[in-house]
């Protein structure tokens, strides 16, 4: 490169008119990544422990031999698992089969399941609380003790403690509700539940179900007026009905905490086998997946007899940290940065470098929490290794980007606007500075225009979606018939420069589609094919499938009928017919 395109370069790249010790530093680092014994390794932190533990396996306690799961395997594993957990013998787990059956007796068969994949899909979290039988019982020792709820609980034992009346309380409520009985018909039906309720000499749990709708409505919700003005004319008996549904909601409170404590119990017992089924399938097949290279490798690291052996045959591999995406960092990732940073700020390393280490991440982008990163801990580790790296002599920066290249300035004013307001900034920060946006492109306009909410049917009972269908096709229009100018081309605004954006594909979509075409404005964009649904590519997998397993005689017809074969019916019957028990392809290849 010549001496004037390398300044260049270097100028733009570092904002200062480069020296020429400077240029001749940045000619040199080429040809000191050719020389590197083991070339520039950049890695994720994935690869990066990944590679960790194949150095280290015996001390992190796993095979040497060990393989990284892709997706598609870990779900086979965790099939397999939920497949020996339901075929295990009753008898050896009696806790397991009791959690099973009052689980299923309480959802259907998809929330059950739904169930289970939820509890998948946060296994580490379950691993690390239910590491063993320990673990269980602790967690469901402090399930209950949150709960303020016994173990030794029941829900009949429930009804017996709340619903013992003296004599004289059940005089009264059996008056009362013979009251009711005689009164309005709202009055009636809940006096019915009442007096059915009074009626039983052992009430059940079954009972207290219908009892439930003398004072919770369809809502779920307790209801507040339980009787009409004119029902009671004895003061005594309302509030006889009054004391017990203040009784009632007392009961139901708790039952509603058992019943929580007591799914939860399950759902954590049928978690911990299951989880126990597919930790022993990864370690017969010496298999990990991607949060076990995560958090193996921080144990690895954060054991004090085997860290610092570790630590120290690393600290002549590792020069720079670039952490990304800060935001979404998981704790145990955040632990295994801090452990590998320990060098960089204890004075000297074994090799004479400067290091560094390169955070970036936008608190107002998290959206990972649901996979374990905290977005909180972006503040923390900030404030962590600042203070490391002032303690070590050397120097911290923090920055602070707040100029936007994509967005206009109308945008980025609008977004800054909606979090003005305490309430709302504190959804998206953890600090008291405003929001703040700088448009790199200032000289382009934009605009931004809300429109009142619709969430309610029209005096023509027309649908909210079709008002708002409506709106946005009768908007379009009149910029397309009215010439709107679109300023950063200097022309009128064509189809073509306008772009709906959905969060979903929903019948939304095929309704604004329609209504635009209605005013014969252009659309494109919408149409989506599933290869699935497509005939010639059913008829493709029918002929692999048949290729697979030729003695398929139903795989066979269905592409002989297809235009692949191209035969008729009555070729086909006469090929099947009267086989004597030859396979389909065998008769088509005698024929």
């Amino acid at each position: 490169m010549r001496e004037e395109s390398l300044s260049e370069s270097l100028e733009e790249l570092i904002g200062i008119t480069p020296d020429q010790k400077l240029m001749a530093y940045a000619r040199s680092l080429f040809a000191s990544v050719l020389d590197a014994p083991d070339g520039i390794r950049i890695q994720t932190i994935h690869g990066f422990c990944q590679h960790l533990l194949r150095r280290f396996p015996i001390e992190a306690g796993i095979s040497p031999h060990f393989s990284v799961m892709d997706t598609r395997t870990e779900e086979e594993m965790l099939t397999e698992a939920k497949i020996r957990l339901f075929s295990q013998d009753s008898d050896i787990n009696p806790e397991l089969k009791k959690a099973l059956y009052e689980l299923a007796q309480t959802t259907t068969e998809k929330s059950f399941h739904e169930i289970l994949q939820e509890a998948i899909k946060n296994k580490h979290k379950f691993l690390k609380l239910l590491h063993n039988k320990a673990g269980l019982q602790n967690a469901k020792y402090d399930l209950y003790s949150l709960l303020d709820i016994e173990e030794t609980i029941t829900e009949q034992s429930l009804i017996n403690e709340y619903f013992a009346y003296d004599d004289l309380t059940l005089h009264k409520l059996r008056k009362a509700a013979s009251v009711m009985l005689q009164s309005t018909k709202t009055d009636k039906a809940r006096g019915e539940k009442i007096a059915a309720w009074l009626s039983y000499r052992e009430r059940t749990p079954e009972h207290i179900e219908e009892y439930a709708q003398a004072f919770i409505n369809s809502k779920d919700e307790y209801i507040e007026k339980l009787f009409t003005n004119n029902c009671f004319n004895d003061e005594a008996l309302k509030q006889a009905i009054l004391s017990e549904a203040q009784r009632f909601q007392r009961f139901d409170r708790k039952m509603r905490s058992l019943k929580m404590a007591t799914r939860t119990s399950n759902l954590l017992v049928i978690t911990h086998a299951l989880l126990a089924q597919y930790e022993a399938q990864k370690t017969a097949h010496a298999k990990m997946d991607y949060d076990d290279l995560i958090l193996t490798a921080n144990s690895l690291l954060q054991t004090k007899a085997i860290s610092a052996w570790v630590l120290y045959k690393l600290d002549g591999g590792i020069d720079h940290i670039l952490v990304d995406e800060a935001q979404d960092t998981s704790p145990a990732q955040w632990q295994i940065i801090q452990a590998l940073t320990q060098e960089f700020f204890a004075g000297e390393s074994s090799r004479k470098i400067q290091r560094s280490l390169f955070i970036v991440g936008d608190e107002k982008q998290s959206i990972y929490r649901f996979q374990g990163a905290d977005v909180q801990a972006l503040q923390r580790m900030q404030n962590f290794f600042i203070q490391k790296i002032h303690d070590s002599g050397n120097t911290a920066k923090r920055k602070f980007l707040k100029t936007s290249y994509r967005s206009l300035p109308a945008i980025l004013q609008a977004v800054d606007n909606v979090f003005l307001q305490p309430e709302a900034r504190s959804g998206i920060m953890f600090t008291d500075s405003p929001l703040e946006h700088i448009a790199h492109r200032n000289s382009h306009t934009g605009y931004v225009e809300l429109w009142p909410l619709i969430s309610r049917e029209d005096e023509k009972n027309t649908s909210a979606k079709n008002q708002l269908v409506r709106q946005i096709a009768n908007s379009i229009e009149q910029w397309l018939s009215n010439g709107m100018m679109l300023e950063s081309k200097e022309r009128p605004v064509n189809a073509g420069d306008i772009m709906i954006l959905v969060r979903t594909r929903t019948d939304l979509v095929d309704k604004l589609a329609r209504a635009l075409k209605r005013r014969n404005i252009p659309v494109a964009g919408i149409d989506r094919m599933k290869l699935s649904d497509n005939l010639v590519v059913q008829d493709l997998i029918a002929l692999g499938n048949f290729l697979i397993l030729p003695d398929d005689d139903l795989t066979l017809a269905c592409v002989l009928k297809s235009p692949i074969g191209n035969i008729s019916e009555d070729a086909l019957f006469e090929l099947a017919y009267n086989r004597s028990g030859q396979t389909l392809w065998q008769r088509l290849a005698q024929a």
